[in-house]
């Protein structure tokens, strides 16, 4: 039997923009689809995950305000991101940070043959690739997942772009990876000093004023006498 290539699809979309996340969610939620508040990540500091409307699984996310003040930025995962592509291109003005492209393949030999074409690409090209799963027992799932190494990114291709291909089994997948790290707007707040672990900051707000040089003079004072009563000596 000769294997079958599927139509390629856009498996993962995200985009950043300079639109309110109200007029997004507005334009893209299905009827029944909801919004349930999550931790942000990037440097926002409002998000919120898109739950389908069984209540089965995740859509996608949102994140906005933040480092990144102004933008919001949206990833939607699964069927439902060719049509959130369509939106965006056919209606607002963004940029894409990420775009997943994947061709399904079905066929006795077609994960043997994706894998030739993987180790062939991993070659040509010289990039760095890694295995995940037991391949000692395929029932269970294989991925190979290949990208530009650290070093080469600097060279070949933008820093803050990555380029990705994988392969997976037993869904016959094969998968095109493009990402664009996002830059903050703000620079990240620096971190406060760790606490004496001594005189939590807690405990030193509450003693009264002066307490603090006094207990050191009760300390230094110790450590005179001690040296008295060791060495016989008198300071």
């Amino acid at each position: 039997m000769q294997t079958i290539k599927f139509p390629a699809q856009v498996d993962a979309y995200s985009v950043t923009c300079e639109i309110d996340q109200g007029i997004l969610l507005t334009a893209f939620l299905r009827p029944g689809e909801f919004t349930v508040p999550t931790k942000p990540r990037r440097g926002f500091c409002e998000a919120s995950k898109i739950i389908s409307s069984d209540r089965t699984r995740q859509v996608g996310s949102i994140h906005w305000g933040g480092l990144h003040a102004g933008l919001t930025h949206m990833e939607i995962l699964g069927p439902r991101a060719a049509d959130f592509m369509r939106l965006m291109r056919e209606r607002y003005v963004h940029h894409c940070t990420r775009i997943d492209v994947a061709h399904d393949y079905e066929g006795p030999n077609a994960f043997q043959e994706l894998n030739e074409v993987f180790e062939a690409t991993k070659t040509k090209f010289d990039v760095y690739g890694q295995k995940a799963g037991d391949w000692d027992q395929p029932r269970f799932g294989l991925t190979r997942t290949s990208s530009a190494r650290p070093a080469e990114r600097s060279s070949r291709f933008p820093r803050s772009t990555r380029f990705s291909l994988s392969i997976s089994w037993p869904d016959c997948r094969m998968t095109t990876n493009w990402r664009r790290r996002l830059e903050p707007r703000q620079a990240r707040p620096v971190r406060n000093p760790p606490r004496s672990r001594r005189c939590p900051r807690a405990s030193r707000a509450n003693r009264p004023a002066g307490s603090n040089g006094e207990h050191r003079l009760e300390n230094s004072e110790l450590r005179r006498q001690k040296s008295e009563l060791k060495w016989g000596i008198q300071f």
